[in-house]
């Protein structure tokens, strides 16, 4: 986050799969021969496609002239501004009151389901939430509007709706490729990289391939692609805010007990930090921040832009100086004559001029952020920008008497120096109570400017004279040795000014371009953005049931594995030293460097209690009794299921290269002899090393260490290419193009909910099939497969009837146990069978790929039985399967005259 170009791109590369869609149905249907006619699946699928691109290409339009082409087409042709704004969607409440601690709870329950990254769910609803946001917001504006003032804000939902579900695609399938970048290790030649610094430098290879830009901010414009504020029904965002309770049960008091719950110690932290509440305002303030602040100043804000801004730091920093030759009694350090010079003033105005000099610079960055977001630390902002006007002031008061010498000492000091110093130092350390907490340290932007702009160039400043005027009064002292005495003095105050002056220079050059890339970088990371990488998933064994309120086992939800975090305290109350490795696969204990005792992690599923009454009973001191270990969790009241595998921590887990994590690794601690401080915390191992490394036609073996060569070599050879290259042969297999076409079958299914079109016997039922409330962060296995790469196995009780991961509550049919999928209605399960297996088989995309390269000839027939050979399937069992996914009864021609 953000990753907005990436996202616009996977939404046009939809709209193209449904240009195709449409394309391929019309020619089908037009030009079908006798005895060939179209089935009842063509005429569906042309009517979805054709609804889902009215809804694309609703009005306002993306004001831009874009070079770029995606099959041929031009990029922005056409193109909602509101389906662009919701190809954000899902990461909009992420700059709700982006300052204020706690603000993080609503983005990652949208993501994980659950706001805890260590209780991450499999199903998330996140299918759901999208459907939600459109019945929500339909009711909201039949009731807002009359019937002849509805269809603008209508239609502006609807694009929102399916640009969300576009997002959705978008991290279901690239956050596996990212999660790849972000757990690569460090080397010698590349540093590690994080998730926003990957999501960054993907961005700057769209910007070239898919944008036909030199860079990111080449040409600007970026805010023509996005509705103004003032354009977004109000409605939208009340039924954002409505749909995210009724999919999650969060109240709009942000009440803890009425929200997916973390574990206690993320509850604790949560509580402590009062976070926001939940409602339309606080969408709304999400949306606005974004669009003030992400896409005017991040991607539109080049590096002379950014060169202005730093040109009310850098130029008062530049005189700093100078004004002290305008101040009289500052004039002899510089060689220059004044009788009246007085060296308490001297003193004065050398510590106070630098302290100031950066006022006004403060008081206008402190207005421009508090423009581009307060909401939340107001209380906060308006501190700063009060403490800067009064430095402002103290400025030009400072000034002043420096030219009329007429403040009593005891009255300048007190005013102009200790009044400053008191403020910024109480300004100071606010901001640094706030940085020195990882949960409150955005919150210190809002007060660290005005005592970063006071304090860091008095110490800079006065630190290089002073360090120059030690060196050179002893140097002095050895030339007057000699009778060649210097006014020492003078030349560190001109050495210091050069200095100065020219790093003041190279900090507003260097500044412009840091700050230009420091989110999304202009150019692409060659191996982030251009080298292949593997994907990671998770196996179905390294998934654990969450627990219920009686902290037994949920029966309908699963929890991806836990990031690294302390699960437990040990120590030794036997004799001698008991020293602990942990190998990730098991812990190893060792007293008093004798012979190693290993206890392997759960070969399946096991609670933590089990296994810490495990180690309490299997590890023994030195006359073979066991009972010495003493073990207690740090979160009694969850007692989790640990997965099996590569369980727990290693001792080099946090470091970044490959060769200190070996290092590291290999040592042993010593544990405590008492709980408390002196026990070892045993902590949860980190996701990477429960995760599958995949490629396109195989697995990596899962090494003892990550070794950077043999990854390398495997990406190289087997992995994905990330962003999408128009014209280019292999350009389908990246993951963008699979994001697309991802996207455009949720589009297809959404129509069906959204604005379903007549068929021949009336309005069609809804689609339900191809909305799985995935987790948008982390991917299993076996859902790539039924996704992407095939060979699926089924996650059906039977394939006929309704299933947990299919949109729940008034999303999903009245009878969710009664249901049956409409292709039973002819009474024949092994068709319905047959197609289940064809869509996992074969991989939705790659299902949806094949069917359409069938039918791309205007005069094949979609249920043709004929055995293609060489291992392909035959079309009527494609069509099957396609039918499937959007619950069609088994396909059959349309009528003369149906269409």
């Amino acid at each position: 986050m953000p990753s907005v170009l990436t996202h616009t791109a996977i939404m046009l590369l939809a709209r193209e799969r449904l240009s195709q869609i449409d394309r391929v149905m019309s020619a089908r249907i037009a030009a079908a021969p006798a005895g060939q006619e179209a089935t009842d699946v063509e005429v569906r699928l042309r009517d979805l496609a054709r609804s889902a691109l009215n809804v694309l290409n609703t009005g306002p339009h993306v004001d831009a002239n874009v070079p770029g082409n995606l099959a041929g087409q031009t990029v922005a042709d056409g193109v909602s501004k509101f389906a662009v704004m919701g190809s954000m969607g899902p990461d909009l409440t992420g700059f709700a009151e982006i300052l204020r601690p706690g603000q993080a709870w609503v983005f990652d329950t949208v993501h994980k389901g659950n706001p805890d990254g260590n209780r991450e769910r499999m199903l998330a609803g996140t299918s759901d939430l999208a459907l939600m946001i459109h019945s929500r917001g339909r009711a909201l504006i039949e009731s807002a509007y009359g019937a002849g003032d509805r269809e603008a804000p209508l239609n502006r939902l609807k694009a929102f709706v399916l640009g969300h579900l576009t997002h959705v695609a978008g991290d279901v399938i690239s956050h596996p490729l990212v999660d790849d970048i972000d757990w690569h290790l460090g080397t010698d030649g590349r540093k590690e990289a994080s998730h926003h610094e990957a999501e960054g430098a993907h961005e700057a290879l769209v910007a070239q391939r898919v944008f036909g830009r030199a860079g990111v901010r080449a040409d600007g414009g970026w805010d023509g692609w996005w509705p103004e504020p003032t354009e977004v029904p109000p409605e939208l965002y009340d039924a954002y805010a409505a749909a995210l309770k009724d999919v999650y049960g969060i109240d709009e008091a942000g009440g803890a007990t009425q929200r997916p719950r973390g574990f206690n110690p993320f509850e604790s932290d949560l509580a402590a930090l009062d976070p926001p509440t939940l409602d339309g305002a606080f969408v709304r303030d999400g949306y606005e921040t974004f669009h003030r602040a992400v896409i005017s100043v991040v991607y539109d804000f080049a590096e002379d832009d950014w060169a202005g801004v730093l040109a009310g730091v850098a130029v008062p920093m530049i005189v700093l100086p100078f004004v002290f030759l305008v101040l009289p009694d500052t004039r002899p350090l510089a060689g220059l004559s004044y009788q009246d010079s007085d060296p308490d003033r001297v003193l004065f105005n050398l510590l106070t001029l630098p302290m100031l000099i950066g006022s006004g610079s403060a008081l206008g960055l402190q207005a421009w952020m508090s423009a581009l977001t307060s909401k939340g630390v107001e209380d906060r902002m308006v501190l700063g920008l009060i403490a800067a006007c009064v430095m402002t002031l103290l400025l030009v008061l400072f000034l002043i008497e420096g030219g009329m010498r007429v403040m009593p000492s005891a009255a300048r000091w007190l005013i102009l120096f200790g009044l400053p110093l008191l403020l910024m130092t109480a300004l100071a350390g606010i901001a640094g109570g706030d940085l020195s907490d990882e949960g409150t340290k955005r919150r210190s932007a809002a007060t660290l400017v005005p005592p970063a702009l006071a304090f860091g160039p008095m110490v800079a400043f006065l630190l290089l004279f002073g360090v120059l005027t030690l060196l050179l009064w002893g140097v002095n002292g050895l030339t007057g040795l000699a009778g060649a005495e210097f006014d020492f003095k003078a030349w560190s105050f001109w050495i210091t000014t050069v200095i100065w002056v020219v790093a003041m220079i190279v900090f507003w050059v260097l500044g412009s371009t840091w700050l230009r890339d420091i989110r999304i970088p202009e150019q692409p990371d060659h191996f982030m953005a251009r080298h292949r990488h593997a994907v990671r998933l998770f196996d179905d064994g390294a998934m654990t049931p969450d627990l219920d309120d009686s902290g037994e086992p949920a029966a309908d939800q699963r929890l991806y594995p836990s990031g690294r975090r302390a699960l437990a305290r040990l120590w030794w109350t036997g004799g001698g030293t008991m020293e602990i490795r942990s190998d990730r696969y098991g812990l190893v204990f060792r007293l008093d460097g004798g012979d190693e005792q290993t206890v392997p992690a759960a070969l399946a599923p096991m609670r933590l209690s089990e296994y810490l009454a495990l180690l309490t009973a299997t590890v023994r001191d030195g006359g073979g009794a066991t009972g010495q270990l003493q073990a207690v969790a740090l979160d009694g009241d969850n007692d989790i299921f640990l997965p099996p595998g590569a369980t727990f921590a290693s001792h080099g887990d946090d470091e970044e290269t490959e060769q200190e994590v070996q290092e590291k690794t290999a040592t042993f601690r010593a544990l405590g002899t008492a709980d408390g401080n002196d026990a070892y915390v045993l902590h949860h191992a980190t996701k990477s090393w429960q995760s599958v490394r995949t490629g396109r036609s195989r697995v990596m073996p899962r090494p003892f260490a990550d070794v950077e060569g043999e990854t390398g070599t495997f990406e190289g050879q087997d992995g994905f290419a990330y962003v999408v290259d128009p014209g280019q042969p292999d350009s389908d297999d990246s993951v963008m193009a699979l994001s697309g076409d991802v996207a455009a079958l949720l589009c297809l299914g959404a129509m069906g909910h959204i604005d379903p079109p007549a068929g021949p016997g009336g309005d069609e039922p809804r689609v339900f099939q191809v909305f799985r409330n995935w987790n948008l962060d982390h991917r299993r296995v076996n859902e790539w497969r039924m996704l992407v790469a095939g060979n699926a196995r089924t996650e059906k009780p039977t394939v006929e009837t309704y299933d947990r991961a299919l949109p729940g509550g008034a999303l999903g049919p009245g009878d969710t146990a009664a249901w049956l999928h409409p292709m039973m209605a002819q009474g024949n399960p092994a068709v319905i069978a047959a197609a289940e297996a064809t869509t996992r088989g074969l991989g939705w995309v790659p299902l949806l790929r094949t069917w359409l390269d069938r039918l791309e000839n205007p005069n094949a027939d979609a249920l043709d039985e004929t055995d293609p050979g060489e291992g392909e399937i035959a079309t009527r069992t494609l069509t099957r399967g396609i039918a499937y996914l959007f619950d069609r009864p088994d396909p059959a021609r349309v009528p003369a005259g149906g269409p």
